[in-house]
């Protein structure tokens, strides 16, 4: 096989919605101060590689966490690199959820390849649209190296994809914690490599 390919991906830095146990989904929440500086530790530890290019998605903590990782302001946005979308849960605390949908919060932690969300997405639909934006990403680069800023469930699908695995293992180990570090290897034939997954040894001083 002829290695082509590494794809860098990464979680956002912690949110003022991650801090308060708020479920995000589509909606935005800024970086924390602590959010900031995890990217800026993921930014010392990966700022000797060359990126071909950044991408993240559109909202506003993933660009924000992108533009520090890599030290750049220019940054290709992919709609489809966007988190779950949780419907009527998002910007509600998860305290609030369980009492509104305990069958459903069950499901989401525990059974996740039968989850839908009220007006908003199944895993399956995740799984999905994470084809597309990898597939779409992979095919504009043939070598070199690509950073790739998202959040914790897509990125899960992405490596299960990755690792070949199913749906129902979404939220098992490794957790992707904000700005954990994955790096996956895309040789020629369709073949890859996961290098590393959810590491986040940068963070062990904080």
């Amino acid at each position: 096989m002829i290695l082509l390919l590494r794809l860098y991906l990464t979680r956002h830095g912690q949110t003022q919605s991650n801090l308060n146990k708020i479920m995000q989904g589509w909606h935005n929440s800024e970086l924390t101060e602590l959010g900031k500086n995890q990217a800026k530790k993921l930014h010392k530890r990966i700022k000797h590689i060359d990126f071909e290019e950044v991408y993240s998605s559109p909202l506003k903590r993933a660009i924000d966490t992108a533009k520090i990782v890599s030290g750049r302001e220019n940054i290709k946005t992919i709609d489809n690199l966007k988190e779950i979308g949780l419907g009527v849960w998002e910007s509600r605390t998860q305290e609030e959820i369980k009492k509104t949908h305990a069958d459903l919060f069950v499901n989401f932690w525990e059974y996740p390849h039968i989850f839908k969300a009220e007006e908003g997405e199944s895993f399956h639909d995740v799984k999905e649209r994470a084809k597309k934006a990898i597939n779409v990403i992979i095919s504009k680069h043939d070598e070199g190296n690509v950073l790739i800023v998202t959040h914790a469930a897509i990125l899960n699908v992405i490596m299960l994809l990755f690792n070949n695995k199913d749906l129902s293992l979404v939220w098992q180990p490794p957790v992707q914690q904000n700005t954990a570090l994955n790096i996956v290897e895309v040789y020629n034939s369709n073949n890859y490599n996961v290098r590393l997954e959810g590491c986040t040894y940068h963070l062990d001083n904080m």
